[in-house]
């Protein structure tokens, strides 16, 4: 499950272009393999979600911020995003 930035409590919401909120899809669970209990449900992202999501990283790109950066600078973004995902990996 994903994690809030802000913490590390999980949640069962879409991140979409800044925002948490739920998914309009299917209704999915997680169920814990050792003794088949119900972890979480939540909606998936349905087609409309994905579009709102590629639309929302296609304008974020290309904002000054994000486009006016060297290849070097969006490596090290990128390297500070993977350190942050392996130290939640548990």
């Amino acid at each position: 499950m994903p994690y809030h930035a802000s913490s590390l409590l999980p949640t069962t919401e879409l991140y979409i272009a800044g925002h948490w909120r739920a998914g309009h899809g299917p209704l999915t669970a997680s169920y814990n393999p050792a003794d088949g209990s119900l972890n979480a449900e939540w909606r998936m992202a349905d087609a409309a979600d994905v579009d709102e999501a590629v639309q929302a990283a296609d304008q974020a790109w290309r904002k000054a911020d994000w486009a006016g950066l060297y290849p070097h600078q969006w490596a090290r973004v990128l390297q500070n995003i993977a350190r942050l995902i392996e130290s939640h990996q548990e």
